[in-house]
Parts: C-alpha cells; structure tokens; sequence
C-alpha cells in the first residue's frame, strides 16, 4: 500500500465486529465519526495504521479465476482509507494455510496478492478494541480491611483485625449482628478471588442502559475496602556554607 498513515483523514472498518469509521481533525487527532466523545486509544490506532502502511505483497495472482476460493468474494475484513486525494479499497480475506499468509485485493479484484498475518489482521478488530479503558484497581491481600456482600435483603460484612496483622484474622458478622470469628480457609479463598478480579473486555463507556446488563437490578453487591501505600522519595538537600570574610579597615587612633 503506498498510503502514508499521516495523509488519511478517514478510516472505515468493517469486518465480523461490526463497522465503524473513524475520522482525523485538522490538528491531527482521530475520532469516532459516530460519537466524538468516544474514548479512543490513539496510540493503539495509529500503530494498527502503521502496520497497513508497511503492508507489502509477498505473491501476486494476476486474475485469478475464483475470489471465493480466496474468500475475497465476500472479504471478511473490508478497510476504506481515504485522502484528500482520493479513496482506496482494501479487502482482506482467507488466510493460507501454508505459509499463514492472508489474500487481500486492493480497489479492483482483477490482481489478489499474499501478504503478512500480521498486517492482514492489523484491522481485525471492534472499536472497543481501540477504547481506552480503565485498568481495575491492584490490591493485595494485607490491604483489605473491610468488606460487604449484599444479596437480596441479607448483609455479610467482613473486617479484618488491625490489631493481628501477621494472621490476618477476620470477623464475619450477618444483618448488623454480633461479629464472629471467620474460618481462616474460607476467608483465603474469599479474598483471594477479590484479589484477582481484573477487566475482560470493554463494553459501553457510558453505561446509559443497565438493564441490557442485567445491572439495573444486580443480584449481589459487593464492596471492599482497602489502603494505599505510596512510595515518596525524600530529597536531600545539600546546604554550602559560605563563610564571608569582612574585612578589617584600620580606623587612626587619637
């Protein structure tokens, strides 16, 4: 492709995702066409966009007699990048099962090329996939020192002996009742699985309609508390003493 990632002003994917198109302001930032505030991670898109403009052919078919056969009748990956100077028409279709090369057509289907899996599959992807998503919170075992289980009309609250911090003990109360010792095993596993929680995939930024989730009425809450340590680096100065010399004037003695 000779296509300068910094020259196109519009990209539109379509491939088993969905499609999207994202467009380039005068300043240079992408966006969603569909909804500028997306979070879109820059740096994730234009290194996806490098691997197209570094995309070279490494065989050439010259009119090939069966697209289907190439999976390029009905490409499953179909890319328009365009310029101010115009348009181009990428499509993307199987990949080949002896060198893992993939066969792509560029604008007209009358020449199909091979090219590298990893360029091919560059735009293999959904917008989530582009989003700029939160990392969930790291937290350690030590760290925890309260937690709440909801479900239903029934409260679990669990906390954790300041005072006993080498065991670790904890105390499990149910509905505002007295607080009890908590079996050692159960907790480990218990907060064990709080300590491992992590994100799987990015969903909906906004989050306007829980329900479709499940989440407008979720079946348990489930709440921790826990501390931060930071680290903070203390500064030296180095103080210079400087010793001034004044010096002595004779004054003439009567």
């Amino acid at each position: 492709l000779e296509i300068s990632a910094d020259d196109l002003t519009e990209v539109t994917v379509k491939n088993e995702n969905g499609t999207f198109t994202l467009v380039k302001d005068a300043d240079g930032v992408w966006s969603n066409k569909e909804d500028a505030q997306f979070p879109l991670d820059e740096d994730t898109w234009t290194a996806k966009l490098s691997s197209l403009e570094s995309m070279t052919a490494v065989r050439t078919l010259e009119e090939p007699e069966d697209l289907a056969e190439y999976g390029l009748d009905d490409a499953a990956i179909q890319v328009t990048l365009v310029t101010e100077d115009g348009s181009t028409e990428l499509h993307i279709g199987n990949q080949n099962e002896s060198t893992y090369d993939y066969y792509v057509y560029v604008d007209s289907p009358d020449t199909v090329y091979t090219v590298g899996s990893s360029a091919a599959t560059a735009m293999d992807c959904g917008l989530y996939d582009l989003a700029s998503a939160s990392t969930f919170p790291s937290i350690s075992s030590g760290s925890l020192t309260h937690m709440e289980i909801r479900q239903d009309e029934s409260l679990l609250e669990f906390d954790a002996d300041a005072s006993d911090t080498e065991s670790a003990s904890w105390y499990v109360s149910r509905d505002g009742g007295d607080a009890v010792p908590a079996d050692s095993s159960a907790m480990s596993a218990l907060t064990d699985e709080l300590l491992y929680i992590g994100f799987e995939d990015f969903v909906d930024y906004k989050g306007e309609d829980l329900a479709q989730y499940g989440l407008d009425d979720p079946w348990a809450e489930i709440t921790w508390d826990y501390t931060e340590t930071e680290s903070v680096e203390e500064e030296t100065e180095e103080t210079t003493e400087t010793e001034s010399a004044e010096e002595e004037t004779e004054e003439p003695v009567e």
